[in-house]
């Protein structure tokens, strides 16, 4: 077939490549995959971390991959080259060799499915996700209080992103349904408008998260906002997750010099997205995992500060699973936000821990310290 005026820009390339070649039968040939219960839907161990709970799942009918663990995200031509170490237009090309593919115009097969129009479920997502907030309470004084204050963290004045529901769907992978109470916390973008809603499921009296697979999940978009736990000023903490977040803010407060946190719900959304020419190097713990790079795109940048913004203290946690990865993502993270200008430093909790750890543990031994003390008198 000659290539003449039909030749296609890199684009529509990556579009006939992710139109003709399954996004599954590319990863399995590095990661096994396997069912995860939803429609066409597989998961695995995540190939960008080490992780011991898959995290990493591959959609053939949106024709993406995502890890909720880590953050990585893309196509079968962002697969091959985060994978192999080599640019985008090599991947491409690797892929059109292996597909007998010569990035021409052709029709498309016969049996072709109808595209997703992921746009649209976007925003069908942001739409349930905002009137889920709608529908929330203020969650001073409900369930929610109860959670935080039982994982010591006591909020004053209460967060206007956190409210409560008394009676929330929770589906697992499996497709099994079950209603708990849940505190909602909204995800807001730059501009301040609600993108999505973090959801934790908690147990009847609030003293815990509900027994389920998956006691915190997202709806709507979260990459790019942040859950405000308080209005940013000229000195901002970021953090991962809600609890360990309030829980700096908390602390901060005890000590008069108080600390104004965003919770960012993932450290991928920390991070950003890694330079795609940056080199790739293999985990130093397995060399079938690939580490992710410490170098940012400016292009992604994950969660969006306001300009006024001078300092940032990236929050970042000891005790995840690969902490290898997580020290890479987080030096991402830092070196984002030095490009853009701001000062930047990065505060880790003691091994092993995130911020609600150590805030538990001080609060344990301020009351068993009170206990002897009473006991003594």
């Amino acid at each position: 077939m000659g290539t003449g005026d039909r030749r296609l820009s890199f684009p529509a390339r990556v579009r006939e490549v992710k139109g003709r070649v399954a996004l599954s039968s590319v990863v399995s040939r590095w990661v096994k995959l396997s069912a995860a219960g939803f429609a066409g839907e597989m998961s695995r161990l995540c190939p960008f971390h080490m992780e011991s709970t898959p995290s990493f799942t591959v959609n053939d009918r949106k024709g993406f991959y995502h890890c909720f663990g880590c953050g990585a995200h893309g196509d079968v031509v962002d697969f091959v080259a985060a994978y192999m170490g080599i640019p985008p237009v090599e991947a491409l090309n690797l892929l059109e060799r292996d597909h007998s593919l010569d990035g021409v115009s052709a029709p498309a097969p016969a049996a072709a499915p109808p595209p997703v129009d992921v746009e649209a479920e976007r925003a069908r997502a942001r739409d349930w996700a905002r009137a889920m907030w709608d529908q929330a309470q203020p969650g001073q004084g409900t369930l929610a209080d109860v959670y935080l204050r039982s994982r010591a963290i006591a909020l004053d004045p209460w967060p206007s992103s956190l409210r409560f529901l008394p009676r929330v769907q929770h589906k697992t992978k499996s497709g099994v349904k079950t209603w708990w109470p849940a505190m909602i916390a909204a995800v807001q973008d730059i501009e301040g408008r609600v993108i999505g809603v973090h959801r934790t499921f908690l147990a009847p009296d609030g003293l815990g998260k509900a027994p389920v697979d998956r006691p915190k999940m997202m709806l709507g978009d979260h990459m790019g906002g942040a859950i405000r736990l308080a209005p940013a000023s000229a000195r901002l903490g970021v953090g991962e997750g809600i609890e360990s977040a309030a829980s700096v803010m908390v602390s901060c407060a005890r000590t008069g010099n108080p600390l104004p946190v965003w919770a960012a719900g993932s450290l991928g959304n920390i991070a950003g997205g890694g330079s795609r020419d940056a080199p790739v190097r293999a985990h130093p713990l397995n060399p079938d995992c690939r580490l992710p790079t410490d170098v940012p795109d400016m292009a992604r940048p994950g969660v969006l500060l306001p300009a006024d913004v001078r300092s940032v203290v990236v929050l970042a946690d000891a005790d995840a699973k690969d902490q290898a990865a997580n020290r890479q993502q987080i030096r991402r993270a830092a070196a984002r936000w030095r490009e853009e200008g701001r000062e930047v430093r990065v505060a880790w909790p003691d091994p092993g821990m995130d911020f609600n750890d150590m805030l538990m543990a001080a609060e344990a031994a301020t009351a068993a310290r009170r206990a002897v003390e009473a006991g003594q008198g």
